[in-house]
C-alpha cells in the first residue's frame, strides 16, 4: 500500500507511467462509457461533424490502457476548438477535457452522442452514488462532506429540482454527504449531482469533485488516480454490471421461449392512485426513442406496448401491484432498449430497484436510497 496526500494508492489499479501521465491535469471533468471498439480507432472512422474535426495528437498504451490525446480544429476557421483525451482499457472507455464547459457540454459531448449506439453514456443511480461515496470514506478512513447539490423530483402534479449550496463561512463545519441523502429522501427527492470535499478548510480542501448522474465526473482538487480508484472506476463497474443485467432477455434466446421479465420496485405505492396510472401513460409522449400504444391506463393498472424506434425491440410494460413495474421482453429486445427505456424512467418518472422478477426478493442493483 502506498500513501499519497494522505490518501490510500493501490499501486496496481493504473500503471505508474500512466498515473504520472494523468496526474498533471489539476481540473478535468471525466466522462465514463461503455465502446465495444477501441475509440481511436472509431472516432476516424465515423462521420465527422460538420463544424469541426477531430485529430489525433498523441496515443500511448501502458497496459491493457491505452491513453490518446486529440484536437478538435473547426472547419469554418481551421482554428483549434479544444482538447480532450481518452483513456481505454476494453470496453471501459473514459474521456477526459481540461478545457472549459462550453468546450465540453458543446463540443465533446457532441462528439460522445453522435457515436451512439457504438458508444453508450454510463449511468448512476442516486443510490449507486450514495454507495460509492460511502465506500469512499471507508477505504480511504477518511469524511467527505457537500458543498452542494441539485434533488429532483420529475414527476406528479409539481415536478421540482432544488439547487442547494452551503456558503462559505470561516470555521464553519461544513454537512456530509450523507446528510444531503438524507434530507433528499425525507423530501421524496432524489440526488441528481452533488458536489463533495475533504480537507479541513473547505475553501482550500485536498480533494474535490462532483459526481453526476449521467455517468459523470468533475474534479476541481486532488489527483486523478485517487479519483479513479474510489469514484470512476466503481461508476463504470455498476454500468458494466447494468448492461449484463439487460443481456439476452429476448424470447428468442430463451431454450422455451418465454419471456424473461424484470422487475422495476419503487418502494412507494406510486401507482395506487388512477389519476397516477394515466399521468404515467403520458410521460411516454417524451420518450423519443419509441412508438406505443396504451392496452390499459388508469384502471387497476397499466399495460403498455412498446416499439423501440432505434433497433425495432419490442416489450410491454405493466404496472404490477401498487409499487412496482414489469418490463416484459418479446421476441426481439435488446439489451440496449432495456436499458434506454430504463434509464428514461429514472430522469423523467421516479427511481427504483431493478432486478429480475424470478428472483424478486434479492435485489441486483439498487436505484434509490
Amino acid at each position: 500500500m502506498v500513501y499519497l496526500n494522505g490518501y490510500n494508492m493501490r499501486s496496481s489499479d493504473l500503471p505508474t507511467e500512466l498515473v504520472l501521465l494523468v496526474n498533471r491535469h489539476k481540473r478535468v471533468k471525466i466522462q465514463c462509457l461503455l465502446a465495444d471498439e477501441m475509440f481511436h480507432k472509431l472516432i476516424k472512422k465515423e462521420e465527422q461533424h460538420p463544424d469541426y474535426k477531430t485529430i489525433q495528437i498523441s496515443s500511448n498504451q501502458f497496459d491493457n490502457f491505452i491513453y490518446t490525446e486529440y484536437s478538435v480544429i473547426s472547419t469554418k476557421t481551421n482554428k483549434e476548438l479544444g482538447k480532450f483525451r481518452s483513456l481505454q482499457n476494453k470496453d471501459e472507455l473514459y474521456i477526459m477535457s481540461s478545457g472549459d464547459a462550453e468546450f465540453f457540454n458543446r463540443t465533446v459531448l457532441q462528439i460522445l452522442q453522435k457515436l451512439y449506439p457504438k458508444v453508450l453514456f454510463a449511468f448512476i443511480h442516486s443510490n449507486g452514488i450514495y454507495e460509492i461515496l460511502s465506500d469512499f470514506e471507508t477505504a480511504q478512513n477518511i469524511q467527505l462532506k457537500y458543498k452542494s447539490a441539485i434533488k429532483k423530483q420529475l414527476f406528479g402534479f409539481s415536478p421540482k429540482t432544488e439547487r442547494e449550496w452551503e456558503v462559505y463561512k470561516k470555521n464553519r463545519d461544513y454537512p456530509t454527504f450523507r446528510e444531503a441523502f438524507q434530507e433528499a429522501k425525507n423530501n421524496d427527492l432524489w440526488i441528481d449531482n452533488i458536489k463533495i470535499f475533504h480537507g479541513s478548510n473547505a475553501q482550500r480542501p485536498s480533494i474535490q469533485f462532483s459526481i453526476y448522474r449521467k455517468g459523470l465526473v468533475s474534479m476541481d482538487k486532488g489527483v486523478f488516480d485517487i479519483l479513479f480508484t474510489n469514484v470512476i472506476y466503481p461508476i463504470m463497474k455498476r454500468s458494466k454490471e447494468r448492461r449484463e443485467q439487460f443481456s439476452h432477455r429476448s424470447r428468442e434466446e430463451q431454450p422455451d421461449k418465454k419471456p424473461k421479465p424484470i422487475i422495476v420496485k419503487f418502494r412507494k405505492n406510486v401507482f395506487e392512485k388512477k389519476e397516477t396510472r394515466e399521468e404515467f401513460s403520458k410521460i411516454l409522449e417524451k420518450y423519443t426513442h419509441c412508438n406505443y400504444s396504451i392496452m390499459h391506463s388508469g384502471n387497476s393498472h397499466v399495460y403498455l406496448s412498446i416499439l423501440d424506434k432505434n433497433d425495432n425491440s419490442s416489450f410491454s410494460v405493466r404496472t404490477y401491484g401498487t409499487d412496482s413495474l414489469l418490463l416484459i421482453p418479446q421476441i426481439k429486445t435488446t439489451s440496449l432498449a432495456l436499458m434506454r427505456f430504463s434509464e428514461f424512467l429514472t430522469s423523467s418518472f421516479y427511481e427504483g430497484v431493478i432486478q429480475d422478477f424470478e428472483q424478486e426478493a434479492r435485489p441486483i442493483i439498487s436505484l434509490r436510497v
